[in-house]
């Protein structure tokens, strides 16, 4: 009878579980790892940006494939809102998918079971693009907000959520869209939910004094 528990069917799927589990925390632990050599990084001037004219909706719906999964899991529904024509925008396609892929996460991090996401595309009146992660999530303060800008800052959830990260998301968006001459927004109400918006302009130009490397053309 042991021996059917540690060799039958049974122990094979209970492996197959560990094996997930075992991935799952390695490739969180990898996400940390880069995250945390990103913000290093830029910290001190040595992250390039690979620039090219992107498929920005092609991104979008990417990065929520990517998400979709922990989603499911969590109960959330994920919502895709795009504006046509597409903005055209010349950027970094990697960072961009970092920046998203961080925003959604967050959002489905902090939103309760039977909540949504929605990822909002548009273009920018003056040029580049808009984007916004806008959730039904438990909300932040503005001395939240203001300290979940800097690295390692934890909110209390109150919800079960595996793999909570280090707290470096919205710090290391912060960062990546300074150098991506970008802008970021947070509106937000505890009990409400958030709205995050990036703003891209249509194509990065080096700033008077701004070291070549932070905008180094592929």
């Amino acid at each position: 009878m042991m021996d059917k528990q540690l060799f039958g069917p049974l122990g094979d799927r209970r492996y197959a579980e560990y094996i997930v589990d075992i991935k799952g925390a390695g490739m969180h632990l990898l996400s940390l790892v880069n995250d945390i050599l990103d913000l290093s990084r830029i910290e001190l001037d040595g992250l390039n940006l690979s620039l090219q004219e992107i498929d920005i909706d092609g991104i979008c719906n990417n990065c929520l494939a990517i998400i979709r999964g922990r989603a499911e899991e969590s109960k959330i529904r994920l919502n895709f809102l795009a504006e046509t024509p597409y903005p055209e925008i010349e950027t970094d396609e990697r960072r961009l998918k970092q920046i998203l892929i961080n925003l959604l996460n967050n959002a489905v991090k902090f939103t309760p079971a039977g909540g949504t996401v929605t990822l909002e595309l548009q273009a920018n009146p003056d040029g580049g693009a808009i984007i916004r992660v806008r959730d039904t999530s438990i909300g932040m303060t503005h001395e939240e907000i203001e300290r979940a800008l800097q690295p390692f800052w934890h909110a209390d959830t109150g919800l079960d959520r595996s793999f909570e990260g280090a707290g470096l998301g919205l710090a290391l968006v912060g960062k990546l869209l300074e150098l991506m001459h970008g802008n970021l927004h947070i509106q937000s109400e505890v009990g409400v939910g958030t709205v995050v918006s990036v703003t891209l302009p249509q194509s990065i130009v080096p700033k008077e004094g701004e070291s070549p490397a932070l905008a180094a053309v592929a």
